[in-house]
């Protein structure tokens, strides 16, 4: 308990005891007094070991790709859950405000600012023709707020189209 190992896997020709007992006397001279020596030896040859490793390199490749197809498959579902939601919000707030006509959403309000510049989404809004001047700006406001709440974000810009 505590003790340090270093274990050591060695495939092919067996390694002798006097050359078990050169490791074994070796470790001091890089740094690993201390440290107990486990040699694993197993008669594999060298084409199993070759063999083994294309079997392994396939199991990382084959894990490596599922893994990312996952990682897709949840980035789709977030994407679709993502639009849902700003749908979902886009609705609730033309039947909240009749003077509402569209609403249209951009990710970022600044589209072709570098992606290291923060940039807030955007929703531009579409009044009626019918709409007065002097109520839009009130609207406006109010959009923003109601978006930050179901959208559960602090920053965004609501703005007349």
């Amino acid at each position: 308990e505590g003790e340090e190992v270093l274990r050591i896997y060695v495939a092919g020709d067996p390694i002798d005891s006097a050359g078990v007992d050169s490791l074994h006397a070796a470790l001091p001279d890089h740094g690993l007094q201390g440290v107990r020596l486990d040699i694993v030896q197993s008669d594999i040859s060298a084409e199993d070991l070759h063999r083994f490793q294309g079997d392994v390199q396939r199991d990382i490749l084959r894990a490596t790709s599922d893994i990312l197809a996952a990682r897709d498959s949840v980035a789709q579902s977030r994407r679709r859950q993502d639009s849902l939601q700003l749908s979902t919000a886009a609705r609730e707030l033309v039947s909240a405000f009749p003077e509402i006509d569209g609403v249209t959403y951009a990710p970022r309000l600044e589209l072709l600012s570098p992606d290291s510049v923060p940039s807030p989404p955007a929703f531009f809004i579409r009044f009626t023709r019918e709409t007065r001047r002097t109520s839009r700006q009130d609207i406006l406001a109010r959009s923003v707020a109601l978006l930050r709440k179901r959208l559960g974000v602090d920053t965004l810009s609501v703005l007349e189209r």
